[in-house]
């Protein structure tokens, strides 16, 4: 059961994270639109950084967790 509720909520936190990011990404896509960002923009800089992004806001939290669980463990 323990590992069951570590799952569902590894997967809620996982959706919440993505959400927060997409919300992010469109922002950041309105506001340089706004500035007048071409569509060069679009197709070179922001589609390197939305994986750069979501890369990191996956990875951050479960460094943290590895590294809390191993800090318990010492």
């Amino acid at each position: 059961m323990e590992t069951r509720n570590a799952i569902l909520l590894s997967l809620f936190a996982l959706a919440v994270v993505l959400i927060i990011d997409y919300i992010l990404i469109s922002i950041m896509g309105c506001v340089s639109s706004a500035c007048g960002a071409e569509s060069g923009f679009f197709c070179t800089i922001f589609c390197k950084i939305v994986p750069i992004v979501v890369a990191l806001s996956i990875m951050i939290p479960v460094l943290i967790s590895v590294f809390r669980k191993k800090k318990l463990n010492n």
